[in-house]
């Protein structure tokens, strides 16, 4: 189905518009995407849990995709700072959403709303460079006075 959605963008004029999530948990997955989205030279933002039993090798996954942007998902903070190198070293960008519905370890918009530095604050500090919000007026805001 991806590789038709491509050619159709293509044919459309607007394949640089569009871009794919996809799970990156299983060397199959990896094998999937580099044969299927990487040649089609399109944004591939791969999702990587941290909490997962299989953290290390979904990381390991991704040192061989080297995707521009990764969606990251922790238990902990402590989860996502302790590996910033790892992602700053492969020059990948993190993505988190702080949306109250799908947000990570209590980084909601409500929290952030009451203590941005507290919320958006450390997770920019953590190596976060795309932060998902139903708040991005406030989150400008706060960008804007660090």
């Amino acid at each position: 189905m991806i590789p038709g959605v491509i050619a159709c963008a293509r044919a459309m004029g607007v394949d640089r518009q569009v871009d794919f999530w996809s799970d990156l948990k299983t060397s199959d997955d990896l094998a999937w995407i580099q044969s299927n989205v990487s040649p089609e030279m399109v944004l591939l933002m791969a999702k990587t849990r941290l909490g997962s039993v299989h953290a290390e090798s979904q990381l390991d996954l991704l040192r061989q995709l080297k995707p521009l942007l990764c969606e990251i998902y922790f238990d902990s903070l402590d989860q996502l700072a302790a590996r910033k190198a790892l992602f700053v070293d492969a020059g990948m960008r993190l993505w988190v959403n702080t949306l109250d519905s799908v947000s990570c370890a209590g980084f909601t918009d409500t929290a952030a709303l009451q203590d941005p530095a507290a919320i958006w604050g450390r997770l920019v500090d953590a190596g976060v460079s795309a932060i998902q919000t139903d708040e991005a007026e406030a989150l400008r805001i706060y960008l804007d006075s660090r």
